[in-house]
């Protein structure tokens, strides 16, 4: 029998980091379902959900902890939550830009939590834009809209947001 397990390791970027993990599950009987993965500031960061079985699952962890002092990276394992009852939802993807400015993740986030709105993913950067001097802010993702919520008003309250803070929205329904 099966069991999944989530794997966060983060540590100094270098080759070879994700072919090790990989390896090590693989090698195992284990199995990737899902993953993010990505550096920041020199730093490698990923999450792995991934199945093996009971003996393979210890064997994996083993050989994970053996990893941290051979490649300096930290892991953390940990069962994965249990999943909520299933909602209908919507799903959108928005992205906003602008100058950098103090507070625009933490101000759009609040308005989508404030209106029962899940993350799905969400990504921030810096970028250079053609024909614009400085860089950038950028923040784009995907929202998990409840199906009963009129995604209009939603909009609406983002962009009263981004208006305010000089940015501008892209939102749009996934299909």
């Amino acid at each position: 029998m099966t069991t999944q397990m989530v794997l966060f390791a983060i540590g100094p970027d270098r080759p070879g980091l994700v072919s090790r993990i990989s390896s090590i599950i693989h090698d195992n009987g284990g199995n990737f379902e899902d993953s993010r993965m990505t550096t920041l500031a020199g730093d490698f960061a990923l999450i792995i959900l991934f199945a093996a079985s009971a003996d393979a699952m210890a064997q994996i962890q083993t050989e994970c902890a053996a990893l941290e002092g051979e490649m300096a990276i930290s892991c953390h394992f940990k069962k994965p939550s249990e999943k909520s009852k299933e909602v209908v939802r919507n799903t959108w993807q928005f992205e906003a830009t602008g100058h950098d400015r103090p507070g625009i993740v933490s101000r759009l986030t609040t308005a989508m939590a404030g209106q029962g709105v899940s993350v799905i993913t969400m990504d921030t950067s810096m970028a250079n834009m053609a024909f614009i001097g400085t860089p950038m802010f950028r923040i784009k993702g995907e929202l998990n809209i409840p199906e009963t919520m009129d995604a209009t008003l939603l909009r609406d309250n983002l962009e009263e947001i981004c208006e305010d803070m000089a940015l501008v929205l892209e939102f749009t329904p996934m299909k």
